[in-house]
């Protein structure tokens, strides 16, 4: 992946500052380059972890669970979304089809 990230096919990297501005202008946002949040301090979410722990309200067996069980169901990143146990639908544009499928399942 930084492979990529350090090498981009010129293409690529033009279609998708594109794509992320369509997707903002669709959403009516305002998308600003280069981002103000990175990097990210990420010290209060591990502080917060460290003070979860000893009160066993740290969640990460549980992510760790959830991310298993995405991979067996042939899950590769977020967002993913299955309908009907098994109707794999990866990426927020695909949220039409979801909507699709689910109208699909109610007619049935």
């Amino acid at each position: 992946m930084y492979a990529k990230r350090d090498n981009p096919v010129p293409a690529k990297q033009a279609y998708q500052l594109k794509d992320i501005g369509d997707w903002a202008r669709h959403c009516g946002l305002r998308i600003k380059f280069p981002p103000t949040v990175f990097p990210v301090n990420s010290v209060k979410g591990m502080q917060g972890c460290v003070s979860l722990e000893p009160q066993g309200k740290l969640v990460k067996e549980q992510l760790k669970a959830n991310t298993d069980e995405l991979i067996r169901h042939g899950g590769f990143g977020s967002p993913t979304i299955f309908v009907n146990g098994d109707d794999m639908f990866f990426g927020n544009d695909r949220l039409v089809l979801v909507r699709e499928a689910i109208l699909r399942i109610r007619k049935a």
